[in-house]
């Protein structure tokens, strides 16, 4: 029984670590996540959406109907292109009535939407607070501390086992 459950630990951590290492080498690559927070590219992505944002998209790439992240102040904003005219881009939401007011240039850019993932975004909005980034803190020691409580118990099992 020990064996299965080391053996069981020892997956759980290295998909737990496999997925820290793609997190981090995502951010040096620019591709960071953003959460849809309002209705104005529902269906497409509804509110609660976690989107993966490439921030190192080309500004000058950028076509209509690209879907695309700005910063207005601290807020982020996703919506599609509308239309591009001498190097600067009206967007809409496609739940919007109307193109947006604001011209974005290379300066308010932040990236280009590449795929989502809906409903993950409340999920995460939840570990940002200070109480779920301190149960996630907690959750990867207790596996990380269970897999070697674990292992060393398979390990001394061996020893005790060979010492007969």
């Amino acid at each position: 029984m020990k064996k299965i459950f080391c053996i069981i630990m020892n997956i759980v951590t290295s998909i737990v670590t496999l997925i820290g290492l793609t997190i981090i080498i995502a951010y040096i690559f620019g591709i960071v996540p953003t959460i849809v927070s309002t209705g104005s590219m529902a269906p497409k992505l509804p509110i609660g959406s976690l989107c993966v944002i490439n921030t190192k998209y080309p500004f000058e790439k950028l076509k209509v109907n690209d879907i695309i992240v700005y910063r207005i102040q601290k807020n982020r904003v996703i919506h599609r292109v509308n239309n591009i005219v001498d190097g600067k881009v009206r967007t809409k939401g496609d739940n919007n009535d109307y193109v947006d007011r604001i011209v974005i240039d290379e300066e308010k850019y932040y990236g280009k939407y590449l795929f989502s993932i809906n409903e993950l975004g409340y999920f995460t909005t939840r570990l940002q607070s200070p109480l779920g980034k301190s149960l996630f803190v907690t959750f990867i020691i207790t596996i990380y501390v269970l897999t070697y409580l674990a292992n060393y118990a398979v390990k001394k099992e061996k020893t005790n086992g060979n010492n007969r």
